[in-house]
């Protein structure tokens, strides 16, 4: 029950900027991505890391520009062998958060680097943000040379070992193939 509480204030305090009554200017933010954070949203492929984000926003009437900085690192799985090693992660990312009244507007977004919150509103919470950002930051293809090692799969020496052999059904379907006049 302890561990339930301590995810919830780490989802929804760490990761909230109050903007109600706040002045025009620039504003510097820092947060620490761990694995609690990434427990939080149960994903298959991001369970572990460490990334220091640093956030500079800009308010300007109703307009919050925002520029993150992600540096440090997160647990990846090999897409050959299934060895786990740690993917190093520079990125950067600019955001703006509009403030709105249309109700269409709020309930979907037309930028994904735009984001309507009702003037109302008392404070942003960047959680999802975060998330999608780092993953933003993920490789399509993920492999041990993301990680400074050696696979412990070489995947060369396995298709110059399949190229050699030849399975029985092959040659069956080849003949099959140039009986029927389609080769």
């Amino acid at each position: 029950m302890q561990s339930l509480k301590l995810k919830e204030v780490h989802s929804s305090s760490l990761y909230e900027i109050k903007i109600a009554g706040l002045p025009n200017g620039t504003y510097d933010y820092e947060f620490i991505i761990d694995d609690l954070f990434f427990e939080v949203f149960k994903s298959n492929s991001l369970t572990k890391g460490l990334v220091n984000v640093g956030m500079e926003m800009n308010k300007n009437s109703g307009l919050f520009h925002t520029s993150y900085q992600f540096s440090g690192f997160i647990e990846l799985i090999c897409d050959n062998c299934l060895n786990k090693g740690n993917f190093p992660i520079q990125y950067q990312h600019k955001m703006i958060y509009k403030m709105s009244l249309d109700t269409e507007n709020l309930k979907k977004n037309i930028d994904s680097d735009i984001v309507f919150i009702h003037p109302n509103a008392e404070k942003i919470n960047i959680h999802q943000e975060l998330f999608d950002y780092i993953h933003l930051a993920i490789p399509m293809r993920t492999t041990c040379e993301l990680f400074s090692k050696d696979c412990s799969i070489d995947l060369n020496n396995f298709n110059e070992v399949n190229d050699k052999e030849t399975p029985p059904y092959w040659e069956k379907l080849k003949k099959l193939k140039s009986e029927n006049g389609t080769s």
